[in-house]
């Protein structure tokens, strides 16, 4: 037994340089790329998924039989894992480590939280470090050395959102490898949003990958124009939820911008503040219901996001000129009045 076998799993972790992270299921899977290195994998550090590999693998057989990795799946221990808008967001904790060559099933961005590693893909190299963000399209098999540990997450998209990605144009669609600047800080407020975990962060982190994909558009701005990248996200998120309720802050986390910003761009591109706007939603709803059912005033005004049938009033009067019990009897078909026959 070597010296290595015999440390206690603590100082074994520390002492290793060769350390590859998989999880459980890929044990197998991996074992195939090391013949003859089969007492390289009798231990796991603290049934977190860390396989010591203290000798060097097979090269070659490596190179012939990449390991494939399904969504979420990466090559080191998950430290946080969530499930939001067909989106599978991973936090993974690295050790300094040399992983072997592998694939994802998926495309997927990576944002280094902390530390840095070197990535080749073919003949290219990259330096990733912390701040940095890479796209890494489905099906590219890469390799990773990870000098001195690293923190990562993975942003792995699910099939509505590759959906979206082949309805771009392939110039409009993010290029494989580090994105710039203006996309790795979207990522960062979806770091953010991932730990904050409350009842907005789900909305928040939908609405910041419209973001993100826009900001990784590689297309010159030229070709682009209009509002700014992230103002339809902002746009999309008030028309989908008009009725319930959010404030300015909620939107501005979705649309990854401050508040004021917010406000002074919905005025520029829209020509009204975010409140009139989702106003103006309320009572195009609550116009329709009124004139096609028979739901009583103060059940409509609460269905359509109003304090109640007063607040419902004021607006619908400022908007339409007429109170909705007034514009309800305009819109009915007049009953013909039957005369009265001659005796």
């Amino acid at each position: 037994m070597s010296d290595t076998a015999r440390m206690p799993p603590d100082r074994r972790r520390h002492q290793c340089r060769d350390i590859v992270g998989v999880r459980r299921a890929d044990v197998r899977h991996l074992q195939s790329h090391y013949d003859g290195h089969r007492a390289l994998f009798e231990d796991v550090i603290d049934g977190g998924g860390v396989w010591i590999a203290p000798g060097p693998p097979d090269e070659a057989r490596l190179q012939r039989m990449p390991l494939q990795l399904g969504p979420g799946r990466y090559l080191g221990e998950t430290r946080d894992h969530q499930v939001v808008a067909d989106l599978v967001i991973t936090q993974t904790l690295h050790v300094p480590s040399r992983l072997p060559l592998h694939t994802h099933t998926v495309p997927y961005f990576c944002l280094v939280l902390t530390g840095a590693f070197d990535e080749r893909v073919g003949d290219r190299l990259c330096e990733a470090r912390a701040g940095d963000l890479l796209f890494h399209p489905s099906g590219e098999t890469h390799t990773n050395e990870i000098r001195a540990g690293a923190t990562l997450l993975g942003i792995a998209l699910g099939r509505s959102w590759v959906e979206r990605l082949g309805e771009l144009e392939p110039r409009r669609r993010p290029r494989p490898g580090r994105q710039n600047a203006a996309a790795a800080r979207v990522a960062g407020r979806i770091a953010r949003e991932l730990a904050a975990h409350d009842s907005i962060s789900g909305f928040a982190i939908e609405g910041l990958v419209h973001t993100l994909l826009a900001e990784a558009d590689p297309s010159p701005a030229s070709l682009r124009g209009g509002p700014p990248r992230w103002f339809p996200v902002a746009l999309e998120f008030v028309r989908a939820h008009f009725r319930g309720r959010f404030d300015h802050e909620a939107l501005a986390r979705v649309a990854g911008v401050h508040p004021t910003h917010l406000a002074r761009a919905f005025r520029a591109h829209v020509g009204r503040s975010v409140t009139g706007y989702v106003h103006r939603l309320r009572i195009e709803w609550a116009r329709e219901r009124v004139e096609k059912s028979e739901a009583p005033l103060a059940d409509v005004a609460l269905e359509a996001g109003f304090a109640d049938q007063a607040h419902l009033t004021r607006v619908f009067r400022r908007e339409t000129g007429s109170t909705p019990s007034e514009y309800r009897r305009r819109s009915r078909p007049r009953r013909p009045r039957h005369r009265r026959a001659a005796r």
